[in-house]
């Protein structure tokens, strides 16, 4: 299908949830968040059931629903992400594949460890059971350890945040984090709980400033936290080093803000390509928080260079790590609803293999309108050691039930480390 006809698809949906939220407005509150410039705007939290995903297997839902977006085109032939022009921005980071030594070690993770990923939680109205949920889902779904991406809970109040963790998982669950924007105006309160929390956790051995420039290794993993276009300099630098020294196979890369085209919203560009290109040279998996959806991308070997589709490149469900080799993942539904896709920027990204917003999806880069009103939380769970193989791993995202039922399969894919 066209980008027109797919706009056409999306201004129809639009004005079918706007009738739909009415009908729903007793059940839901729609409440404010960050936008764009995370200073206001609408988070949406939607209610409801229609277009949402069916069961676990991927397949897109709502079957009569038309193809659009990206419709599955191979990378490299689409349009340049709004915003970059093809050209790295901010930090004039390393080009992609080249310098930084890194890849996959020999070090392996414990066989069957489980990690969760997400951010963007919320204390206030409704956010702070949903956020509550979405944990307790991470606790009951099998992870053993959770990192949270930033923006814990919109209130400047880190022992209400610390009271909530604990409610959603319990005092003795493991779990790091990293700061974000909406962190830092009390952020020293907000790093001193963090260090408690670490003291606490004796399989994880970290050096560092915690939740701000903080590298763990924990079960035989490797965790690089960085609070990059929020505070400090020199995070290139700081991802390069720590994932040179390290030998372990699977390396994580994890921080709260975003560029332009690596979120599928609003977000401008607010970290620079260095820090991406840095991850990528040293073969570790990306994640991110701050926008308040998922989205998944391909194999990327160009970070930085959006004319070139980033690099984006093999199955859309079969991912490669290593040298000059990751993949980026947004896990922004930590419990502060859940936001729109934005065509305009986003239309003819091919480097996408899944999103999962408000009022849209895509499955195996297959795109299409969707009215998602009670999908407003979720995590992405990641799986190592898999099938007995110290080098392949399986990633999962899993949505809260609607009404209270049993979470959901969003998307799911294996990851094989070089």
């Amino acid at each position: 299908m066209s980008a027109e006809g797919a706009s056409v698809i999306r201004s129809a949906s639009h004005i079918t949830r706007q009738g739909i939220l009415v009908g729903f407005v007793a059940l839901v509150a729609v409440t404010v968040g960050c936008g764009s410039s995370d200073s206001a705007g609408a988070d949406q939290l939607a209610a409801g059931t229609g277009g949402t995903p069916a069961g676990t297997g991927g397949t897109p839902a709502g079957t009569g629903g038309t193809s659009a977006g990206t419709g599955g085109t191979p990378a490299g032939t689409g349009g340049t992400s709004a915003g970059t022009g093809g050209t790295p921005a901010g930090t004039g980071g390393t080009p992609a594949g080249t310098g930084g030594a890194g890849g996959s070690g020999a070090t392996p993770a414990d066989p069957g460890l489980v990690v969760a990923f997400l951010g963007d939680q919320g204390l206030d109205g409704l956010f702070q059971p949903l956020s509550e949920r979405v944990l307790q889902m991470v606790k009951s779904e099998g992870a053993d350890f959770v990192v949270i991406l930033g923006d814990f809970d919109y209130d400047d109040d880190p022992a209400a945040w610390i009271d909530m963790m604990e409610a959603g998982l319990g005092s003795d669950f493991p779990w790091l984090a990293v700061g974000g924007n909406h962190d830092m105006e009390e952020w020293p309160d907000y790093q001193s709980r963090i260090a408690a929390k670490l003291a606490t956790i004796p399989a994880a051995n970290c050096t560092g400033t915690p939740g701000q420039k903080q590298s763990c290794s924990y079960r035989g993993i490797q965790l690089v936290l960085s609070t990059v276009g929020l505070t400090d300099t020199d995070h290139e630098a700081f991802f390069t080093d720590e994932l040179a020294a390290s030998d372990h196979i699977w390396k994580i890369c994890g921080w709260h803000m975003n560029q332009q085209g690596m979120q599928v919203g609003d977000k401008p560009d607010q970290t620079g390509w260095g820090v991406y290109q840095a991850c990528q040279n040293g073969g570790g998996i990306i994640t991110t928080g701050h926008e308040h959806s998922y989205g998944r991308t391909r194999t990327l070997t160009d970070l930085g260079f959006a004319d070139r589709q980033h690099g984006a490149t093999g199955p859309w469900d079969t991912l490669t790590v290593g040298r000059g080799k990751t993949f980026v993942v947004v896990s922004g539904m930590g419990g502060k609803g859940i936001r729109e896709y934005d065509a305009g920027l986003h239309d003819g990204e091919t480097w996408w293999a899944t999103m999962f917003t408000s009022d849209w999806e895509m499955r195996q880069g297959a795109g299409q309108s969707a009215l998602h009103i009670t999908d407003n939380g979720g995590a992405l769970f990641i799986e190592f050691g898999v099938d007995g193989d110290p080098r392949k791993a399986r990633g999962t995202f899993k949505l809260l039930g609607s009404f209270g039922g049993a979470p959901r399969v969003a998307d799911t894919f294996e990851i094989l480390a070089e």
